[in-house]
């Protein structure tokens, strides 16, 4: 019997009386309405980002907005987006947005402008770096040139000499400090049961700079997309985050008066908040070619704050099986062969350097070494064809190298498009220092991770 093909949903949507269950990561949305009648609906050859994309869903009324997302890699650019408009009558649009990020819906469309949070870190020179360097980075900037030459040490030496300094500080802070109980008449606030032995009290912290004056921000082009219309505009005097529609013809806006605020955290640092403010724009009258935001009547808005939300359990009665259904894989992508083989060459060589000695700088004698790496016995080769291509790395670790570990990437996504970041080796470092390792299958005498 064969495997059903069951639907992975995003959280369910409710809007103009239908449920829209869309799919994580194919082109595919199924659509319930009150009477629990069932409809697929699918746009495998909707536009897509230059690089694997994540879908989130906006309701809109009489439909939802699928937004697919290629978050810049490094977080230097922005983010760009696709949009597929779903009606609750099962009609599909698509559009390419670009870099315009989506910030709202109303019964019009959806409403899209430049990143606001990029938009206000181009404050004036200084105005971020220049706060965050507090001075007690004790590092050098970087490796000097010719270090590459410089003889190997080796992994075991190197961090044995690292564990032994290491003893020696635990030992001398066990000396430093004393299990005392504070004095009754002590004054002030107590820092707890610890306090420094006579002399070795620590120096006063040096005070902060004060910060600048938030710089004002805007303006800003909003503009409204129709999946089946022109672009309309309207430029606003200040950064916008966020629109709604709160009735027909009647937009609320956050917007943000001045970019971000700096203030003493208590800590040797700065907090940094937006502040928001928020106004109401009246669009019966048509869409206003410009609105000056502070002339407006608007009142403050609350800094919003991510919180952890814990990811929807899917009712196995969303798990609908679309075996048979047409058009709910993606069309893949034309590729031309050297933009493939930039791909693959990509991951490859990000693997194919681990076995390659570190470069690091120590505290403990203030100079840059040229050290050893963990990774050892490593070989990379590729297997498969696109856009089924993996990037696959054995490799053993220092000190216990006859553990041997496997690690396969896969290159392009189900549309055929790059999905990989370009930090594959940061990953693998990462996972490597957070997982059980013993708790990882083995296949092949391989551990794969």
């Amino acid at each position: 019997m064969a495997t059903p093909d069951r639907l992975d949903p995003l959280a369910p949507v409710v809007t103009g009386g239908v449920t829209f269950l869309v799919d994580r990561a194919r082109p595919v949305a199924v659509l319930r309405d009150a009477a629990g009648a069932v409809q697929v609906v699918t746009w495998p050859d909707a536009p897509l980002p230059a690089a694997s994309a994540s879908a989130s869903v906006v309701a809109a009324p009489g439909c939802v907005w699928v937004i697919y997302t290629d978050h810049d890699a490094d977080g230097s650019g922005p983010d760009r987006h696709t949009a597929v408009r779903v009606g609750a009558d099962g009609q599909v649009a698509a559009c390419e947005l670009g870099a315009l990020t989506p910030i709202g819906v109303d019964e019009v469309g959806l409403w899209v402008c430049p990143d606001p949070y990029l938009a206000m870190s181009d404050g004036p020179a200084g105005s971020d770096g220049d706060l965050d360097d507090d001075g007690d980075d004790e590092s050098p900037a970087g490796p000097p040139q010719g270090l590459e030459h410089a003889p190997v040490e080796s992994w075991e030496d190197f961090h044995r000499a690292e564990r032994q300094v290491d003893e020696i500080e635990v030992a001398a802070d066990a000396q430093r400090f004393l299990a005392t109980a504070p004095a009754d008449s002590a004054e002030g606030d107590s820092s707890g049961w610890f306090a420094f032995a006579p002399g070795g009290e620590p120096e006063p912290a040096t005070s902060l700079p004060e910060p600048p004056a938030p710089q004002l921000t805007g303006p800003v082009t909003l503009s409204r997309v129709r999946a089946d219309g022109p672009v309309e505009e309207m430029v606003v005097s200040r950064v916008a985050s966020r629109v709604e529609a709160i009735d027909d013809g009647v937009l609320r806006v956050v917007f943000h008066p001045t970019g971000p605020v700096r203030t003493p955290d208590g800590y040797g640092g700065y907090g940094v908040h937006y502040p928001q403010r928020t106004a109401v724009i009246d669009l019966s009258g048509g869409l206003p070619a410009d609105v000056d935001l502070d002339a407006l009547a608007s009142r403050p808005v609350e800094e919003h704050q991510d919180e952890d939300d814990e990811e929807p359990v899917v009712d196995e009665g969303d798990r609908v099986d679309l075996t048979g259904v047409a058009g709910t894989r993606w069309t893949p992508r034309s590729l031309d062969a050297e933009e493939v083989e930039a791909a693959v060459q990509a991951v490859r060589e990000q693997y194919a350097c681990l076995d390659e000695p570190d470069l690091v700088w120590t505290a403990r004698d203030d100079r840059w070494h040229r050290v050893q790496s963990r990774y050892a016995d490593v070989a990379v080769r590729v297997e498969g064809v696109w856009p089924d291509t993996e990037v696959v790395v054995d490799f053993s670790l220092r000190p216990d190298r006859g553990r041997l570990f496997r690690r396969r990437t896969r290159v392009f996504d189900d549309a055929g498009l790059p999905s990989i970041s370009p930090y594959p080796g940061v990953y693998l470092d990462e996972d490597l220092a957070t997982t059980d390792l013993d708790q990882l299958p083995v296949r092949e005498g391989r551990t794969h991770i």
